[in-house]
């Protein structure tokens, strides 16, 4: 008993062994292409998205639905996540190694787990379901056909999505330290320079001035004081294609490391801090990607690979010598260099303090701002920096209820929500069922932000600066047919409805076929949902479709129709 306890406990620390070995040096050979062709990649490992890191690679299939997709290992499906949203049609293989796979967007899955999902899915009266499956329920041989490619969820074109994942850790990692065969043949390439000053006043949480850099190798340009680098650059697999973005850069000031990332792995959890790795505001107004070669204090990302701040404090008087290095994961590199002359007549004038700041926010803590309409809670890990704090309140009525609320400055990031009330103006108790808090976007449009009751104020979490004000919404969702034409006059399989609301967003639809549930699929992204006749067994002749639709305000629509098939 006694050596075979040990026994295991030696297997144990062996395969722990292992499996650190594999996160430090990735098995190159042990994972094959998920598609047929050579990999054509369209989107890398830590590309820049809106609010997140792309976690994996997106693979080109030509913008085709139906191209094979394969099991890049031998394993077992342990995960089916279907959803409007996301990834779409997704599908998560484990594998014996400690790694998981992920396969995004997915028109078709294979037929077997197909019918085990959608029995669930009849089960539950939903379209999507997460699920979760053991070792012996679907297993995988490598290079077997697991799927067909699609434009399914968040996808605006088809493709397939591709991850690695730590199964343990659930980490993210980069695909391409697998050693997948995809060329890449051209360095990274730096479109321009920005340059940040600094403040010395400690609640100044942003720079106070930024100048783009019209330079070139080896010159030399003069400034003082805080100073901080930004780079907008990206990285071409040949010719000028496949714009993808930076694997690692460095900033070395006067031969030292001051800033340093490398993009092999991170965690969901960190994804938004993208938010502060970038130029926020810079990319909310010209839509310019400027990395901030400089950590704001609040920042967690893991990618970063040196304890320095990158920012750098030149009031000596000296020449001082700025090294940019960016490489993508092949090693092509790119290099650039130039000077910055100390002087201490460009040293930074005293900020004006704006009358609108009504209070000095500390990132470190939870902080909150209340008027007898208004109340503000910064939660925890809210900001990246220090912030002083802006507000105000028109003096005209934004709606029947509310005056607009400008809340501080859209061009400043939030990495976790934070909550507003706001008091209603003279709210009928009829409406309070139909309240909710709305946003106004760049270009005059609105969107809802939600809001329940509390105290007499509606609460809501925000996820961004901006104005903010108090409406209602009565207005029902809309439900419109879609008839398409098919080929030699045939009958289409399909049944489609575009399903629409003006504020407050779809909550739920529910559609019958002869007072039977039937499937629809949901495809959010165009307003769009589709039942398959013939796989909801649906018999040629005349049948009955009722449709529910219901909005967050629990405005109900329903449509009642005949149709042949």
């Amino acid at each position: 008993m006694y050596i075979l306890m040990m026994r295991a406990i030696f297997l144990s620390i062996l395969q722990m062994f292992v499996f650190m070995g594999f996160a430090q040096n990735y098995p190159k050979k042990y994972f094959s292409s998920p598609i047929e062709k050579k990999l054509s990649i369209s989107s890398n490992f830590g590309k820049i998205r809106t609010n997140h890191f792309h976690s994996g690679l997106d693979i080109s299939t030509k913008l085709k639905s139906g191209v094979n997709i394969f099991a890049a290992a031998p394993g077992y499906i342990s995960r089916v996540n279907i959803s409007s949203t996301g990834y779409g049609k997704a599908v998560y293989i484990t594998h014996p190694n400690g790694y998981v796979t992920v396969y995004g967007h997915l028109s078709e899955i294979k037929k077997k787990v197909t019918d085990y999902v959608n029995r669930i899915q009849h089960q539950k009266h939903r379209f999507n379901v997460d699920l979760f499956f053991p070792p012996d329920k679907f297993p995988v041989l490598k290079g077997e056909v697991i799927g067909k490619s699609g434009n399914t969820g968040r996808s605006f074109g088809a493709h397939l999505h591709f991850e690695i994942r730590e199964k343990e850790s659930e980490l993210a990692l980069n695909p391409l330290l697998f050693g997948f065969d995809a060329p890449d043949n051209e360095a990274p390439s730096i479109k321009s320079l920005h340059l940040y000053r600094f403040s010395d006043d400690s609640w100044q949480g942003n720079y106070q001035e930024k100048y783009e850099l019209n330079i070139h190798e080896g010159d030399t340009i003069s400034s003082f004081g805080k100073l901080g680098l930004g780079l907008e650059i990206c990285d071409y697999l040949s010719k000028k294609k496949g714009n993808l973005d930076v694997y690692q850069l460095k900033l070395l000031v006067d031969d030292s490391l001051f800033f340093k990332y490398k993009f092999d792995r991170f965690s969901f959890d960190e994804s938004r801090y993208i938010n502060s790795f970038i130029d926020y505001s810079e990319i909310r107004r010209s839509g310019k990607k400027i990395i901030k070669c400089y950590i704001d204090p609040n920042n967690k990302l893991s990618i970063y690979k040196t304890h320095q701040t990158g920012l750098f404090n030149f009031s000596d008087g000296k020449i001082h010598k700025l090294s940019i290095s960016a490489s993508d994961i092949i090693g092509n590199t790119s290099k650039f260099s130039f000077y910055i002359q100390s002087d201490s007549l460009q040293a930074l004038l005293p900020i004006e303090k704006s009358k609108l700041i009504v209070k000095n926010i500390d990132y470190s803590k939870i902080e909150e701002y209340t008027t007898d309409s208004f109340r503000i809670l910064f939660n925890k890990d809210c900001l990246y920096n220090n912030l002083e704090f802006k507000y105000f309140v028109s003096n005209g009525l934004a709606s029947a209820f509310s005056k607009y609320y400008y809340i501080h400055n859209p061009s400043i990031p939030l990495h976790n929500e934070a909550t507003i009330e706001i008091k209603p103006i003279n709210m009928p108790e009829y409406l309070k069922a139909k309240a909710l808090i709305a946003g106004v976007g760049r270009k005059g449009s609105l969107f809802s932000v939600g809001g329940t009751w509390n105290n007499g104020f509606i609460q809501t979490n925000i996820s961004s600066f901006g104005t903010y004000f108090v409406t209602i919404d009565t207005i029902l969702p809309t439900i419109e047919p879609i008839h398409y034409k098919t080929k030699k006059k045939k009958k289409s399989d399909f049944l489609n409805f575009k399903i629409k609301d003006d504020l407050s967003g779809i909550e739920e639809y529910v559609g019958f076929i002869d007072d039977n549930w039937a499937l629809f699929e949901y495809d959010e992204k165009n307003d769009l949902i589709s039942c398959n006749l013939p796989k909801e067994k649906v018999s040629e002749g005349k049948h009955r479709i009722i449709l529910w639709v219901r909005d967050k305000c629990n405005n109900l629509n329903v449509f009642e129709s005949e149709f042949d098939f």
